[in-house]
């Protein structure tokens, strides 16, 4: 070590003393010399694929031995900048700016990495953590409304991205925008013979008619257009029982508990046969009371 001072002192731009210096300085475990000398390296180097590789170990030392995070970053943005290709550089980049809570750096690097993506699928996966910051981090509901939309305008049907704007649209009222969109997903789905996804955001649509929109027929006809694709759909028909039995219309409400019951078990079949012997109570239908309430038992 002393031999090796004394060549460096000789000539600082010893870049073989300076590279054994580090190597004896990591094994005495003195990481913060270690960096230094690392960093001296990276300025000396000329080829541009050792400088990238001093500069990711000094980077290293800095996250990982000394818990300097403003170093660390400093390093692989230089890295990033150099040469943006460098997913290394990036993925630790990512981890670094939201461990800092630095996340307005952290949507600027992923809208470059978005840029640079080469498929669709890659770009989604940006976009949607893009939003995820907008909405958990920064309470920026619009700037997270445009990540995915631009995510639905490439791939219309990914499930998170409308799962996630369906929930925003809903927070911020924007009601017909929400029946629009689970219109499109209705419409994309028949057209994959999805019919899974078809039913599901069909009773959504019939929710947001209900709940949201105060349109009882549009949510009726809704329901009712699940049940042509699927009649035993437990979803729709313990919509289309609420909606029956809040416009007085009792036998059309039995109808589609009756129905319901049988798909159920359990405690929710208890409660259901409860249920529908009240409705036929009212309806004064002892043998349909006697039934139910048998059923329940």
């Amino acid at each position: 070590e002393a031999i090796l001072r004394e060549m460096i002192e000789a000539d600082d731009s010893d870049l073989w003393a300076l590279g054994e210096l580090t190597l004896v300085r990591e094994r005495a475990g003195d990481f913060k010399e270690v960096y230094s000398l690392l960093v001296r390296q990276a300025e000396l180097t000329l080829e541009a694929d050792k400088v990238k590789a001093v500069r990711h170990r000094a980077a290293e030392v800095a996250k990982d031995k000394l818990a300097d995070d403003a170093a660390a970053i400093e390093l692989y943005d230089t890295i990033f900048e150099d040469d943006p290709d460098d997913k290394k550089a990036a993925d630790a980049l990512r981890q670094l700016y939201a461990k800092t809570g630095r996340h307005k750096d952290l949507l600027s690097l992923l809208s470059r990495l978005v840029d640079m993506a080469d498929s669709p699928a890659a770009r989604s996966t940006l976009r949607l953590e893009s939003a995820q910051i907008c909405l958990e981090k920064l309470d920026s509901v619009a700037e997270a409304t445009e990540h995915l939309r631009a995510i639905l305008d490439e791939e219309p049907g990914d499930a998170k991205a409308t799962e996630l704007l369906a929930q925003l649209y809903e927070k911020t009222g924007r009601d017909d925008d929400l029946a629009n969109l689970f219109s499109q997903q209705i419409d994309l789905a028949k057209e994959r013979s999805d019919v899974a996804s078809e039913l599901s955001y069909s009773v959504k649509l019939g929710e947001v008619y209900e709940v949201r929109l105060n349109d009882t027929k549009k949510a009726i006809d809704t329901y009712l257009s699940v049940l042509e694709r699927d009649a035993k759909h437990k979803g729709a028909l313990f919509a289309l029982a609420r909606l029956y039995e809040h416009r007085n219309e009792k036998p059309e409400a039995a109808k589609m508990l009756e129905t319901y019951l049988g798909e159920v078990s359990g405690d929710e079949a208890v409660k259901t046969a409860l249920r529908l012997a009240d409705l036929y109570g009212t309806l004064k239908d002892e043998a349909a009371t006697r039934k139910a309430l048998e059923r329940g038992l």
